[in-house]
């Protein structure tokens, strides 16, 4: 479609969505492609469209990776969980569904306590469940030697780039506070 990165991101999030059989064929969308000055309309099918076909690709990558551990998909009973950023798309339970032919759901970080608001989001999911965990283990005991132990980091080796990893982690818990 000729657009940034950006500007990408900013149509999926605000008009997205994960099933063309979920688009009105009338419905239009604005977009502002690269070099030009003013936006231009587009079908919000093709727009769904693109994002099937990724989605697709993405499924398939998932079922290949599912298919050659000791799983096979058709063994799986109890249907796919969606979690991340992704399970916000619109239509993307529907997408999955019909993909995999099997039940799905969002799934959403669970008992929660403190910020329920901020964390009530799929986008959270997989860190809630990282901490949990991290906290149930968290009387292991593990004390490797002196020898063996990491050095520390000191602040000045951590480089926050605009847009990377750890500026990420920075601004999730800038944004808790």
């Amino acid at each position: 479609m000729k657009i940034s990165v950006e500007e990408a991101e900013r149509i999926k999030l605000e008009s997205g969505i994960a099933f063309v059989d979920l688009v009105d064929e009338i419905e239009k969308i604005k977009i502002k492609p690269r070099g030009e000055e003013k936006e231009t309309m587009i079908p919000k099918r093709q727009l769904a469209e693109v994002i099937q076909i990724r989605l697709e690709e993405i499924m398939d990558k998932i079922a290949e990776k599912i298919n050659t551990s000791n799983f096979r998909l058709e063994n799986i009973n109890a249907g796919v969980v969606i979690s991340g950023g992704g399970a916000k798309l619109f239509g993307i339970k529907d997408f999955v569904e019909h993909y995999f032919d099997m039940a799905t759901r969002i799934g959403y970080p669970l008992n929660i306590t403190g910020l329920k608001e901020k964390l009530e989001d799929p986008a959270y999911t997989c860190v809630c469940g990282i901490i949990k965990i991290a906290q149930n283990n968290k009387n292991l005991n593990y004390n490797p030697a002196p020898s063996q132990r990491p050095a520390p980091i000191r602040s000045s080796d951590i480089r926050l780039r605009k847009g990377g990893f750890l500026q990420k982690i920075k601004d999730f818990f800038k944004d808790l506070l």
